[in-house]
């Protein structure tokens, strides 16, 4: 994302919502992460990276959707998420794209660019799925179930924040992407 309004507002919210008084807030979450990170550790001492991806993306998906996992392997939201670093991975690819070697390919029309209808194909899909998380943070903060989260608090702030539903799904969908994926190479090294 250019450096904008859109951004600073971003950034805003993200700062305000996971500063390090704020994380406080996930520190019981964490420590039950840690605990059964181990415990997986003592049961299958072989599959370590496995147990790390696991761990790094419960503790980003509780800290934005107020929903640790407990099992990665049978979870729905989980493979999502895993597909949409996968498609995001393989696009922002250097030179995944003739377009970047090209740019005069930018002005070819629609209908003619495969990649110009399949990005947008892809970005409504994944609006869609991501909205979907977010409207799950949304009814159980409505019936008194959800657990504290960026999400939850960023919907109720959003006129704070000025930031639409969309801005909101979006921004949580690559807090989770980012803090999965740069948790769990950091582990792995």
């Amino acid at each position: 994302m250019p450096y904008g309004d859109r951004w600073r507002k971003m950034r805003r919210a993200t700062h305000d919502n996971l500063n390090i008084r704020e994380a406080q807030i996930y520190k019981p979450m964490q420590e039950e992460e840690a605990s059964r990170l181990l415990s997986y550790f003592l049961r299958d001492p072989d599959d370590w990276e496995q147990h790390f991806r696991r761990t790094a993306a419960s503790t980003a998906m509780g800290a934005i959707y107020g929903r640790p996992l407990v099992d990665s392997s049978t979870d729905a939201m989980v493979a999502h998420i895993n597909e949409l670093v996968h498609t995001l991975t393989r696009s922002a690819t250097p030179g995944a794209h003739l377009v970047e070697v090209f740019p005069s390919m930018l002005y070819i029309p629609e209908c003619f660019a495969k990649w110009k209808r399949d990005g947008k194909k892809l970005h409504k899909y994944w609006s869609t799925v991501l909205h979907d998380f977010t409207m799950e943070v949304q009814h159980k903060a409505q019936s008194g179930k959800s657990l504290p989260c960026l999400v939850a608090n960023l919907l109720e702030n959003s006129d704070k924040y000025d930031m639409s539903r969309h801005e909101i799904a979006w921004l949580a969908g690559m807090l989770v992407f980012a803090g999965s994926e740069t948790v769990t190479t950091f582990l792995n090294f």
